[in-house]
């Protein structure tokens, strides 16, 4: 299985300053994993360093075929977190 990286999370890595490996280790190592409802994504959050802080970053990515398509990347508030999965938008896996 491979694991691509749209243009979209490409322009996301540069613009937000994140190594360029942080989507592959998210997705392979994973601290928490949902499904979106309303985008029909898979969710993956680990806690990493970012901007001197150890932040929750959150990818978003789907299956196409036999690859994992990572659509895009960003830090994630523990709250933003808890309100997804209370409205039920976000569903643990």
């Amino acid at each position: 299985m491979a694991i691509i990286y749209t243009d979209h999370l490409e322009i996301r890595l540069k613009i937000r300053k994140f190594p360029y490996d942080y989507p592959k280790i998210i997705y392979n190592n994973p601290d928490q994993c949902y499904y979106d409802e309303d985008q029909q994504s898979f969710i993956s959050i680990k806690k990493l360093l970012y901007n001197g802080k150890k932040r929750k970053i959150c990818i978003a990515y789907t299956f196409d075929g036999l690859n994992v398509k990572i659509k895009t990347i960003h830090p994630e508030k523990e709250i933003t977190i808890k309100n997804r999965i209370a409205k039920g938008r976000w569903v643990k896996q």
